[in-house]
């Protein structure tokens, strides 16, 4: 007998599930992350053990949050007893942009789970980010890391791994060493995690000025390094604020080392006769910003007409 559940939000339907109190067989496991959750589900449904074979070599890679429990998480909780035979496979939180941060697992107070030749890796959360226990877990043969917390900027790890040899990536799987610290030279920093060399962007103007449909802004750079787009603030109030985000997304960068760009953006929510006043955020992709200004323009209705200069013939 089966009995079909409708599928939590969030998260697509997996089609049958077992009754629980049926004994699960070993549950084997496609290199695939929906086979995974709906295995996890499978076993956590059993009134005995159950046992999932991973895919030999298979790297789950997870996008998205499952469920809320103890924080966001990207797989189901484990709630029985479970043995997870990793066959040298991976559970990851995929590192690709716009990712949410969540662990990869979570293992509830009425489970005991064993992995074996399991990494677990990539996780971000507060508490427990790539597993956290609140039962009991064995592992054997494996691995669970975390991603590695980001050098600030003036960090005294940075650069300053000597001239040894260092491993040839670090643990992102960023290639090292690299100049961390702008100075033009390679070195490996210490620690786990290898930091990029800091944005350089070197602005050559930034104006607004009053136009009939609204505020004009355009700012100039002569050099742009690790630049990871622009933003745009405005206050309504003063120069020193309160400001307001006037871009909720990046505008794209164009600039390169050495080789600047141009850039335009008109902000055409504007009252005549009030005055605005604009700053220009420059953010790195290591989450490092400048701002830069303010600026200000009132736009007015004064409209300037240049008429032709007509000259009559036998006329003075």
């Amino acid at each position: 007998m089966e009995a079909r559940f409708p599928a939590p939000a969030g998260r697509v339907g997996l089609g049958p599930r077992p009754v629980a109190g049926i004994q699960a067989a070993n549950l084997d496991v496609g290199c695939d992350v929906a086979e995974l959750i709906a295995a996890i589900h499978e076993a956590n449904d059993t009134a005995g053990s159950a046992t999932l074979d991973l895919a030999p070599g298979c790297t789950y890679t997870l996008t998205t949050v499952d469920h809320e429990s103890d924080g966001p998480n990207g797989l189901p909780s484990i709630t029985a007893s479970v043995a997870v035979n990793g066959n040298g496979a991976i559970l990851e939180r995929s590192r690709a942009d716009g990712t949410p941060a969540f662990r990869i697992l979570r293992i509830a107070e009425t489970a005991e789970v064993t992995i074996h030749q399991l990494t677990v890796r990539y996780g971000r959360s507060g508490s427990g980010a790539g597993i956290l226990n609140h039962g009991t877990l064995e592992p054997i043969d494996s691995s669970v890391s975390t991603e590695t917390h980001a050098l600030l900027a003036g960090s005294p790890a940075t650069d300053a791994g000597g001239d040894g040899a260092c491993p040839v990536d670090d643990q992102r799987g960023m290639s090292r060493p690299r100049d961390g610290d702008g100075d033009d030279v390679a070195r490996c920093d210490i620690g786990a995690y290898e930091r990029q060399r800091p944005a350089v962007m070197v602005l050559v103007s930034f104006a607004a000025r009053p136009a009939l449909e609204g505020i004009p802004l355009a700012w100039e750079t002569s050099s742009e390094v690790d630049n990871a787009g622009f933003y745009l603030w405005r206050s309504e109030v003063a120069a020193d604020g309160p400001y307001l985000e006037l871009t909720p997304t990046p505008i794209k960068p164009r600039g390169v080392p050495g080789s600047g760009a141009s850039y335009a953006y008109t902000d055409p929510d504007v009252v005549v006769g009030k005055t605005y006043w604009y700053e220009l955020q420059a953010v790195s992709h290591q989450g490092e910003s400048a701002m830069h200004g303010p600026v200000s323009a009132t736009p007015s209705q004064i409209r300037i007409l240049y008429l032709p200069c007509i000259s009559v013939a036998g006329t003075r």
